[in-house]
């Protein structure tokens, strides 16, 4: 079976059943799917191009050794931003620059034509950034969960580990 002219026709689940049966075809399809808003969520907390490139490539190699374990129950994106969200802090941790890395988020925004990379207006970036910047990672965490990737309220709560209440009222105080 040829999984790309299936791939409108198959879910994140069947797919990774598929995946769970060999089929590489699948895990490409998941790694296209997921790979920029891995990539941009990664980014928006590291603030480092690189790293959140060695993230994404990281997030996917970890969902692939845990492949056998993993239960397909319709929370793949869920998975894979938490994955992410953990990767990243982790690195902030290790390496401690976050707040010298946020100065330097005009880095490379404008890339290659590979079709592989992500091309975005740096002036726009920028000033997106000077907004967010300005609030504390759990406040631009909700904002971005909740703008950028469309995820429920409840979803973000998950990703934070904090009560559904309190995910509602970062997003409001973060945008007042």
């Amino acid at each position: 079976e040829n999984i790309k002219n299936m791939k409108k026709e198959l879910n994140d689940d069947q797919l990774i059943i598929l995946v769970q049966q060999g089929s590489l075809e699948a895990f490409a399809e998941i790694y296209q799917k997921y790979r920029n808003m891995i990539f941009t969520y990664a980014f928006s907390i590291t603030r480092n191009n690189e790293k959140a490139e060695d993230i994404t490539q990281e997030v996917f190699i970890s969902f692939l050794n845990r492949i056998r374990d993993y239960k397909a129950e319709g929370k793949l994106k869920n998975y894979l931003l938490v994955t992410t969200r953990n990767k990243s802090y982790d690195w902030i941790e290790k390496e401690k620059t976050y707040y010298e890395t946020c100065k330097s988020l005009k880095m490379n925004l404008i890339r290659g034509n590979d079709e592989h990379e992500i091309k975005y207006d740096t002036n726009e970036i920028q000033k997106l950034n000077e907004a967010l910047s300005d609030l504390s990672d759990n406040y631009r965490e909700v904002v971005m969960c909740k703008i950028y990737y469309d995820m429920t309220f409840q979803e973000i709560a998950d990703i934070q580990n904090c009560p559904l209440s309190t995910a509602l009222s970062r997003y409001k105080y973060a945008i007042d």
